[in-house]
């Protein structure tokens, strides 16, 4: 059984610590944590290992967020993956910092991540929407291509850790126990 997991980000080392890359910093974390060594393919830094008794794909299609349906696609169709083995990981504004929710399927929610991977793949899919919180004021652009402060950068380091050390729930479809973890890891970290 394969596994496809999708972090989404922009390339480059001047996006590295933007918002908008929480879902490469994921991928990053998901494979030091389990030794998964990124090359190039599927117009995307892509990797795989065996992980629970099943082959875990990792990948971070490129070049740009808005560009991610392209690479996904190349993946999808090469291993097949069915929908249902799919899993993105991303930012969302409407989401505090460090919050973590899990679906199927749905709308994009004005992400053109995942408004680019919707229209290559269809809906169907797993979405894992990291919050990144909403500005008060000013340019969404500009917003989530600014990097964390301080304090928010340790609730997402925490946040992230959480979802890298409990992915084992989410393919064997036990999202209740993949969201439980996380919120008792956001809770102790806000409380």
């Amino acid at each position: 059984m394969e596994f496809l997991f999708i972090g989404l980000g922009n390339t480059g080392d001047q996006y590295k610590s933007n918002r908008h890359n929480v879902g490469f910093m994921f991928a990053d974390k998901l494979a030091d944590n389990i030794g998964i060594s990124f090359t190039s393919k599927f117009s995307s830094m892509f990797g795989h290992t065996q992980f629970y008794g099943s082959k875990l794909l990792l990948q971070k299609p490129g070049p740009y967020i808005n560009l991610s349906g392209n690479g996904v696609l190349q993946a999808h169709m090469f291993f097949k993956v069915p929908h249902k083995h799919i899993f993105v990981f991303y930012d969302d504004l409407d989401l505090a910092v460090g919050r973590i929710k899990v679906k199927l399927a749905g709308g994009s929610g004005g992400h053109n991540g995942i408004r680019s991977i919707d229209s290559a793949i269809g809906q169907q899919y797993h979405r894992i929407r990291i919050g990144i919180g909403r500005p008060t004021h000013g340019d969404i652009s500009n917003y989530v291509l600014s990097n964390f402060t301080k304090d928010e950068q340790e609730i997402i380091d925490s946040s992230i850790e959480c979802i890298a050390d409990n992915i084992k729930y989410l393919i064997s479809y036990e999202l209740d126990k993949f969201m439980n973890a996380c919120a008792l890891v956001y809770n102790k970290k806000i409380g």
